[in-house]
């Protein structure tokens, strides 16, 4: 679980950087990324529809997308809210496969 400082919590904030902010695609999720102040630690929002899977299926690509968000925090992402839109190809994919196509959306 991100700690409460790191998640987007409020539909219309989650909304706001999804339209506003700059999209990168993978075959399995769309990040929309929105710079905020430099100052501020970066956050992540989560949208994981129905047409993933079932709830097992959708809370396990959530877990999987949360790890990979804590990886980015953990090496100092500042002034940024993501926004993390799973596709219906991510509750087929192995962890190892989002690790590779996280890889490409945000490079080290």
């Amino acid at each position: 679980m991100l700690a409460r400082v790191h998640r987007i919590v409020d539909g219309d904030h989650l909304r706001q950087v999804s339209r506003r902010g700059s999209r990168v695609a993978s075959e399995y999720f769309v990040a929309s990324r929105l710079a905020t102040q430099s100052d501020i630690p970066g956050r992540f929002g989560f949208v994981v529809s129905k047409q993933v899977g079932g709830a097992v299926i959708r809370n396990r690509v959530k877990r999987r997308l949360r790890e990979l968000a804590q990886g980015e925090i953990t090496r100092g992402l500042f002034g940024e809210d993501v926004v993390v839109r799973a596709l219906p190809a991510a509750g087929s994919a192995s962890y190892e496969e989002l690790v590779r196509a996280w890889g490409r959306v945000f490079p080290q």
